[in-house]
């Protein structure tokens, strides 16, 4: 399973990779374990925020080679009011968070899927959120991994 401080730092150097070649930025960065946590966690920012969730492990193999499956999900969101923006302030501010997300993609793909393991079958779906972890949108990718022990 994956330390939990080296995953910290792998979500803190994504947001320094995606920021260098997008052209909004993430603000900040947050992790929890679940979704209530994530709801307390982002009740104060404002801005784009990338969170991730602690990824699980499920552990398979034989005594002599084990293997961990590990899934973690990426959420890029930003707060928004529902009714409060009109239609292109709203479509335009979703482009931009898309545009982040892409670009997140690219680079665990292009930087991070060889010595992660990333299993690309089981990964890089992207989809809309709407009204997540208590009223923010944006888009979230689930990502899943295998660590050789």
């Amino acid at each position: 399973m994956i330390n939990i401080l080296q995953f910290r730092e792998l979500c803190i150097e994504l947001q320094h990779k995606v920021n260098a070649i997008s052209d909004s930025q993430i603000d900040t960065v947050v992790m929890a374990v679940r979704e209530e946590h994530m709801v307390k966690k982002l009740q104060n920012k404002f801005g784009i925020t990338l969170c991730a969730s602690f990824p699980d492990a499920q552990s398979s193999g034989t005594e002599d080679n084990y293997t961990d499956n590990q899934q973690a999900f990426f959420f890029v969101v930003k707060r928004l009011t529902p009714g409060q923006l009109d239609d292109e302030t709203e479509i335009t501010t979703y482009a931009e968070l898309q545009d982040i997300m892409l670009n997140l993609r690219d680079v665990i793909r292009d930087y991070y899927s060889e010595c992660m393991g990333i299993i690309p079958e089981e990964s890089y779906k992207i989809e809309w959120e709407y009204q997540i972890f208590g009223g923010v949108n944006g888009l979230s990718m689930g990502v899943t991994f295998k660590n050789n022990d």
